[in-house]
């Protein structure tokens, strides 16, 4: 028997399937989405938009998922980027570079309205090549597909997301990406993101804190994680700072996303 050829099979492209209403397929791809998203780290990980954009991208096998956090001015326009990310999700390596470098050019959408002028139809999908200036540039390199747009806003000092799917059939997953945008937006309420003060958690710090989610000591964290106990201790500091919390319950809480006050940490006193 010949073996696998793994490299192969990440090539061969999944076919596209048409949905219809009822079908299990339908259910299985929006179940698989949704519980992507209740995942989603509550914390402000420099990967978000990319594991945000995976999560969406189990609603279109072989559709490519731009993400962007930002916030946006009174008129729709992309002011300050936070972070961007992209996806690609059961796909050829050509189709998941493409996505990989879609995040990149996501970036350029600053100083642009989040959605070019003007919409092909009134379910918010647009066409690259039919489009001018920014858009076109960014989304053309991915290909020519449609693209469908999504804005989650959440108001306060929570930026806006800007969702974007584009796939060879739109009208059979508008509404899959409009059922899951509720689910998205409460996860994004429940996200602790960066401000002027408080950075993004670095992998590092991550892997702590689930140490510390898992009920471990920063003694303990130190030896699972073959660390030093000083540099824990550090990381733990430093993640106090970053997500605002003043105790280690308050801390685990920010973790799994319970929606506790920010306050101002003195980063000394660190629980052993």
């Amino acid at each position: 028997m010949a073996a696998n050829n793994p490299a192969k099979d990440r090539a061969r492209p999944i076919p596209e399937v048409v949905l219809k209403a009822g079908d299990p397929l339908l259910l299985a791809r929006l179940a698989c989405a949704v519980e992507a998203i209740c995942r989603l780290p509550a914390i402000p990980v420099v990967d978000w938009c990319d594991r945000a954009a995976s999560a969406v991208g189990h609603l279109a096998p072989r559709g490519i998922v731009g993400v962007v956090a930002c916030s946006l001015g009174a008129k729709g326009v992309i002011q300050t980027i936070l972070a961007t990310g992209a996806a690609c999700v059961g796909a050829s390596i050509a189709e998941v570079e493409r996505a990989a470098q879609l995040g990149a050019r996501l970036e350029r959408l600053a100083g642009q309205p989040w959605t070019p002028a003007t919409l092909s139809s009134p379910a918010g999908v647009f066409i690259p090549a039919q489009v001018d200036g920014v858009h076109q540039d960014v989304w053309e390199s991915a290909s020519s597909r449609p693209v469908l747009a999504r804005h989650v806003a959440c108001g306060g000092q929570t930026p806006s997301l800007l969702v974007y799917l584009q796939t060879n059939d739109p009208d059979a997953h508008v509404s899959l990406l409009d059922a899951v945008m509720p689910v998205l937006m409460r996860r994004v309420k429940h996200t602790v993101w960066p401000t002027r003060t408080n950075g993004w958690v670095s992998p590092s710090e991550h892997g702590v804190l689930d140490q510390l989610v898992l009920g471990l000591s920063v003694r303990e964290a130190a030896v699972a994680l073959n660390k030093s106990p000083h540099t824990v201790h550090d990381h733990v500091k430093s993640l106090h700072r970053k997500l605002g919390a003043s105790s280690r319950a308050m801390l685990v809480a920010r973790a799994l996303g319970h929606p506790v006050p920010i306050v101002d940490v003195l980063t000394d006193g660190v629980h052993q």
